[in-house]
C-alpha cells in the first residue's frame, strides 16, 4: 500500500519537475533579453548560454557576444558575428558600424605614429561608413569627429610645412568648408618647396583668396625667373629655354628666351648640329639677337642662295625620284652632315609622284639675312615655282631657312629647313 502511494505522488510531481526545467530556460532567456536591453552584454552571454536552444536564444547568444566584442574593441570578431546573423535584428547595420569603428581605431593609431597616408585612408573610410548610418547609435557624432580630426591634423601639418600630407587630408575631405582651396594651396606649397616654381605659381594663382596664395604666386614666379637666369648664366641653354618658355610674358621672359636661344644656336653651329640650329632660329620671336646683313653687301651670296632654292624646289618637284633629287641638292650640302639624312628622309616621305610633268623655277627672294656667327649666316628665303601635271599647272611658294657655312672660304649650304 505504501509503495502504491509513493508511485502516485511521484507521478503527480513529474509534470511540475518537467515544467520547472522549462521555466529555467525561459527565465534565463528573459534575463538575457533584459541584460541585452541594459547593454550588460557579459550577463546576457551567460544567460543565453543557460537558455540553450529556447526560442532564439542561440542567435541572441551570438548577438550578445558580438556586442561584447564591440565594447572591448575586438572589432574583427564583432563584425564577423553580426555578419553571420544576416538580417537578424539590426545586425546588418551593426556590421557596418563595427567596420567603421575598426577603421576609426586604425586612424587613431596611424595619426599617433605620423602615418599620414594610413591615417587619411582609415579615417575617411570610417567617415564614409558613419555617414551611411545616419542617426544609428553615435554614427553622426563619430563621423563628425573623424572629419574634424582630419581637418585639424591637416591644418597642423600645413603649419608645420608638411604640405603633401596636409594636401592629402584636405583632398580627402572634398569640398567641405574651405578644404578644396586649402588642398590646392598645400599642393602649390609642396611644389614650391621642391623648386618647381612655375607649377607652384600656377596653382597659387588658381586660389588667390586662400591665405597668402596671391603673394606666394608672385614669389614663386620670381624664383622661377631667377632660376632661369641662373641656367642661362651657367650655359644650360636648353633648360633655360624651357624655363623662360614656361614663364610666358612674366617680366622680360620673352626677350630672355630669344637671347638664350641665340646663344644655343651658336653652340649648335659650333657642334655641327645645323638642322637643330635652324629649328631654333625659326622659334625666335625677335631676330635682333643676331645682327642683320644687308643683301646688297653680301657679294655673290644672293645668287648662291637663289641656286640653292632652285635645287631645293626641283627636288621637291619630285624630279624622277627621291634619290636623284638628293643628288641635285648634294653639291650644296655639308658632306656627311645632318641635312644629308634629314633631306633623304623628307624626300622619301614626300615623294609620291615618279615624274615631273613640267617644272618651272620662277625665282626666289631673300627675306632676311642674319649673321649668326663668324662663319655662319642664316637666310630666310621665299622661292616660287610652277608645276604642270595632268590636271593643269599649279604655282606655289615655299619659305625656308638656309644656313650658309663660309668657314672653308666659300659658301656652302650647311642645312635647309622648309617653313610652313
Amino acid at each position: 500500500m505504501k509503495k502504491l502511494i509513493s508511485l502516485v505522488l511521484l507521478l503527480s510531481l513529474l509534470p511540475c519537475l518537467l515544467c520547472g526545467c522549462g521555466d529555467s530556460s525561459e527565465r534565463a532567456w528573459q534575463a538575457g533579453q533584459k541584460a541585452l536591453a541594459e547593454e550588460k552584454y557579459d550577463v546576457a552571454v551567460t544567460s543565453f548560454q543557460k537558455a540553450g536552444s529556447f526560442q532564439d536564444a542561440e542567435r541572441l547568444l551570438v548577438y550578445a557576444q558580438a556586442s561584447q566584442d564591440l565594447v572591448t574593441g575586438n572589432y574583427e570578431n564583432a563584425e564577423a558575428g553580426f555578419r553571420a546573423l544576416g538580417d537578424f535584428k539590426d545586425s546588418v547595420l551593426m556590421t557596418s558600424y563595427c567596420r567603421a569603428r575598426a577603421q576609426d581605431a586604425l586612424a587613431q593609431t596611424a595619426f599617433s605614429s605620423g602615418d599620414a597616408a594610413g591615417a587619411v585612408g582609415a579615417a575617411m573610410e570610417a567617415y564614409a561608413l558613419y555617414s551611411a548610418l545616419p542617426l544609428f547609435r553615435d554614427s553622426d557624432t563619430r563621423g563628425a569627429g573623424c572629419r574634424d580630426q582630419l581637418y585639424s591634423k591637416a591644418t597642423e601639418w600645413m603649419n608645420a610645412g608638411n604640405f603633401d600630407e596636409a594636401a592629402a587630408c584636405f583632398e580627402a575631405l572634398g569640398d567641405w568648408q574651405d578644404c578644396a582651396g586649402l588642398a590646392t594651396y598645400c599642393r602649390a606649397a609642396a611644389l614650391e618647396s621642391r623648386a618647381s616654381y612655375v607649377e607652384a605659381a600656377q596653382l597659387f594663382s588658381s586660389v588667390p583668396m586662400v591665405l597668402d596664395a596671391a603673394s606666394r604666386a608672385e614669389n614663386a614666379r620670381s624664383q622661377a625667373y631667377q632660376a632661369a637666369v641662373g641656367m642661362k648664366d651657367r650655359g644650360d641653354y636648353e633648360s633655360a629655354i624651357s624655363a623662360f618658355t614656361a614663364l610666358g610674358e612674366y617680366r622680360d621672359s620673352l626677350s630672355q628666351l630669344d637671347s638664350v636661344t641665340g646663344l644655343l644656336v651658336r653652340d649648335q653651329l659650333k657642334a655641327g648640329a645645323y638642322a637643330e640650329a635652324l629649328k631654333k632660329l625659326n622659334q625666335l620671336t625677335d631676330l635682333s639677337v643676331f645682327p642683320s646683313v644687308d643683301p646688297a653687301s653680301a657679294g655673290n651670296l644672293p645668287a648662291f642662295l637663289d641656286s640653292v632654292v632652285n635645287v631645293w624646289l626641283n627636288a621637291h618637284a619630285h624630279v624622277m625620284n627621291s634619290f636623284f633629287a638628293c643628288n641635285l641638292l648634294q653639291p650644296y650640302l655639308e658632306p656627311g652632315g645632318e641635312l644629308d639624312t634629314m633631306t633623304r628622309a623628307e624626300l622619301e616621305k614626300e615623294d609620291e609622284t615618279p615624274f615631273n610633268y613640267g617644272f618651272v623655277y620662277l625665282g626666289s627672294e631673300v627675306k632676311e639675312l642674319h649673321t649668326l656667327d663668324d662663319n655662319f649666316i642664316g637666310a630666310k628665303m621665299q622661292g616660287s615655282s610652277s608645276v604642270s601635271g595632268p590636271e593643269g599647272s599649279t604655282e606655289g611658294a615655299q619659305e625656308m631657312w638656309i644656313l650658309v657655312d663660309s668657314s672653308r672660304g666659300y659658301p656652302l649650304a650647311a642645312a635647309v629647313l622648309p617653313l610652313g
